[in-house]
């Protein structure tokens, strides 16, 4: 049986029809982000940065220890389960087990990796 992954705009919760927007990655003060955002959503990122990327300089590229966006993206995607496969109780409860325990997830949108599997090896008996 084929799954299909649906990407969600992480602002709206809308589902993003496919080609009509995508992943977003950019840094700010030395962390790295990256969003799912429908074209609507991109336009309005874009029109917001626009005063601030015509005064910036532009830098170099973070550093290679950094994988990009896409590397990152896949490797999420491998380690998480996928959507289909998680219940909204089962996100519900990794959500409120990560704000309990020092991260800081919010109530819509991907909940990282990294945070499942922490989840994941504090209920491991």
């Amino acid at each position: 049986m084929a799954k299909r992954y649906v990407l969600v705009d992480d602002l709206t919760g809308k589902e993003i029809e496919e080609g009509k927007g995508g992943t977003v990655a950019f840094s700010l003060r030395g962390e790295h982000f990256q969003i799912d955002l429908s074209e609507e959503s991109q336009a309005k990122l874009d029109k917001t940065l626009q005063p601030y990327l015509q005064a910036a300089t532009p830098a170099e590229a973070p550093p290679p220890s950094l994988p990009p966006a896409r590397k990152a993206a896949k490797a999420a995607k491998r380690a998480a389960p996928a959507p289909d496969e998680m219940s909204k109780e089962q996100r519900d409860a990794i959500r409120n087990w990560a704000n309990a325990n020092g991260y800081t997830v919010g109530d819509r949108g991907r909940i990282k990796a990294e945070i499942i599997e922490a989840f994941e090896a504090a209920h491991r008996r």
